[in-house]
């Protein structure tokens, strides 16, 4: 062996030695913190107010939705569990006061309640209101329907003879009469007429 591989054989181990020892220190200095150090505690969150929930009264609500709306319209309709998720139930109890499968809040507010006091059909009704029943004119369809025209036919004084009921709509807000003595059929407000 020459002496010059006799100096890179002792730089070498050197080399291995201090790179080893400064391995061992970096070690060491990473170890747990001692009872010396200081100690932190975490601390309970702040409160925070929680957020208002925006409820955006236009969505179309209907089964399957879910959310704020939805709990918004199960408390208006009452009855209910408000979980916030429009499934049967929910659909079943807004056809039964409202007579339809879907609506928005702002049309829950407008539409009106069904009527839970439907006269049957062949019963006689009066005018109720002190201002009398509006009555508008009906057009009798081919196949049987009636299809309400929008056009008033007149107004029928409190406590006079309407008509007798021939047909209604499905919620039962308004009545088909057949006007006496003639063969004119119209549409009237079932708040607007009494039985005797």
């Amino acid at each position: 062996m020459s002496e010059k591989q006799i100096y890179i054989g002792i730089g070498v181990a050197a080399v291995v030695v201090l790179g080893g020892y400064y391995y061992v220190r970096s070690k060491k200095n990473q170890s747990a913190p001692t009872t010396d150090q200081p100690v932190i505690i975490p601390t309970s969150p702040t409160p925070t107010t929680p957020t208002p929930t925006v409820i955006d009264r236009n969505k179309v609500l209907k089964k399957g939705g879910t959310g704020a709306e939805v709990k918004e319209l199960q408390r208006l309709l009452g009855g209910l569990t408000v979980d916030g998720s429009f499934g049967t139930n929910t659909e079943n109890r807004l056809k039964t006061v409202k007579g339809v499968t879907q609506i928005t809040l702002n049309q829950y507010s407008a539409a009106p309640s069904n009527n839970t006091n439907v006269y049957p059909n062949g019963t006689t009704v009066y005018a109720a209101k002190s201002a009398g029943a509006i009555l508008t004119t009906a057009k009798v369809r081919e196949d049987g329907a009636f299809l309400d025209t929008g056009a008033v036919y007149r107004t029928i004084p409190r406590g006079d003879v309407v008509g007798v009921i021939v047909s209604r709509v499905p919620s039962g807000n308004y009545y088909v009469v057949r006007r006496p003595y003639l063969d004119v059929f119209v549409f009237v407000a079932a708040t607007d007429v009494t039985k005797l």
